[in-house]
């Protein structure tokens, strides 16, 4: 399995029919209501849930010019960005989404995320500790973890981690589970050759 940036947004179906459906909802609402930004977001959801990022985009940005402190929109807007590589807009608009609204979930995660791509590691791990705190159930947030820890030489931090990853995770990901379990015996190994490694922050080779 792999993990992407996620958007805050109400439940609408992966399938492509129910989409499609979706996506004649909420244009009839916009031909009724064109000032109507919730639906603005929705069908940017829809369209990004179809691969169709700039139509994404575009309708993220129309429920902005409705309402600016939209702090949906401005997460969704940033997961589009994410999506299509471009990692200093997202940031921007995590943060924004934050601004407005603190305790939101998933802007933190994304912003992790996005950090953990621009290789700053210690601002990833800040946001994605306090998803932890907030959501400590999200098994994705520990699976990240395990991989910052890891890759800062934290072995007990990055085991415990997994371990936790591990067991939250879903049984459809059965597979990235067993490859998770892998590397927690890595780093048991790891840990044994080098028992200090978690404090001087060396890579073993």
């Amino acid at each position: 399995m792999d993990f992407e940036v996620c958007y805050e947004h109400v439940p609408i179906s992966q399938d492509e029919e129910e989409l499609n459906a979706a996506i004649a909802h909420y244009r009839q609402v916009l031909r009724l209501n064109p000032e109507h930004a919730d639906a603005h977001n929705n069908l940017g959801v829809a369209y990004h849930c179809q691969g169709e990022v700039e139509l994404s985009i575009a309708e993220y940005k129309e429920a902005l010019m409705i309402t600016p402190e939209h702090a949906d929109a401005h997460n969704n807007l940033g997961a589009a960005y994410y999506g299509r590589n471009d990692v200093d807009l997202a940031v921007m608009e995590f943060e924004t989404a934050l601004k407005i609204d603190s305790s939101l979930v998933q802007p933190h995660y994304n912003l992790g995320i996005a950090f953990k791509a621009k290789g700053r590691l210690d601002l990833a791990l800040a946001e994605l500790r306090k998803v932890a705190n907030l959501d400590p159930e999200e098994a994705d947030t520990y699976y990240y973890l395990g991989e910052i820890y890891s890759a800062q030489g934290r072995v007990g931090d990055a085991i415990e981690s997994y371990r936790r990853f591990t067991e939250l995770a879903p049984s459809e990901d059965a597979a990235l589970i067993l490859e998770v379990h892998g590397r927690i015996e890595q780093l048991k190994v790891r840990d044994f050759i080098d028992p200090d490694l978690h404090m001087n922050g060396a890579v073993a080779v």
